[in-house]
């Protein structure tokens, strides 16, 4: 059973629409919601957007909706990353277009997560908790302010897609030689140093997986030197 109430002036959902237990498609995207109630009878939902809001505080969302494998928090007034619990059937996440300072250690419980959505936000670090996110195959960080990727990201083997532009780092992980299905990688607009010598294999070796996949492509800045020494 699906509710769309896309596109109104919405400052509040009603108490009455936690009543309606047979919803499994919810969406409250582009209303004037600032927060969520409690709503105990949305056990069934497996897809909620409530994108395009001005959000700027979620109860916990584990115990309102433990079915939940789809999200959509994109583009509200988010400062810290939404209580999930384990979460464990989520496999789309998306909290880009948010001001969120911090990634939670409980991150790493989402074990289910084949997508994880972070662009434009205000992140300096990432916790190191990626190595039981096993699923995970499309990361994007594009425009925080992230200055290095944890090594646990490494023990993605299933990730294809690292979306890292905009960011602050300078040297790569050796890890992420074990990331054996990566076909598109973007990692311009860094302050890379490709005078750093593990850097600058890791930068060779994504060339080269990157470039043996259909349409894989990994995106640098132009000043970047990856030819090899002479002699």
């Amino acid at each position: 059973m699906q509710l769309n109430v896309f596109n109104n002036r919405l400052l509040r959902i009603p108490a009455s629409v936690g009543e309606l237990s047979m919803l499994d498609d919810v969406s409250f995207s582009a209303n004037r919601l600032k927060t969520l109630p409690p709503v105990p009878g949305w056990g069934r939902v497996s897809r909620l957007s409530v994108s395009a809001n001005n959000l700027v505080l979620l109860p916990p969302l584990s115990s309102m909706t433990p079915s939940i494998g789809q999200l959509q928090l994109s583009d509200n007034g988010l400062t810290a990353f939404p209580d999930l619990g384990a979460a464990r059937q989520l496999q789309i996440l998306d909290v880009s277009k948010n001001s969120i300072l911090a990634l939670p250690s409980r991150l790493g419980a989402l074990i289910a997560l084949t997508t994880l959505q972070l662009r434009f936000n205000a992140l300096t670090a990432l916790p190191d908790v990626f190595g039981t996110l096993l699923a995970l195959e499309n990361l994007d960080l594009e425009r925080n302010n992230v200055e290095a990727l944890p090594p646990s990201l490494g023990s993605c083997i299933n990730l294809r897609t690292l979306i890292a532009s905009g960011n602050r780092i300078r040297t790569l992980p050796p890890t992420l030689f074990s990331c054996g299905r990566l076909e598109r990688v973007a990692l311009d607009r860094n302050p890379l140093d490709d005078s750093h010598s593990g850097t600058l294999r890791v930068l060779r070796h994504l060339r080269a997986k990157c470039g043996e996949a259909e349409g894989g492509a990994l995106i640098l800045d132009s000043q970047l030197d990856l030819r090899p020494a002479d002699g």
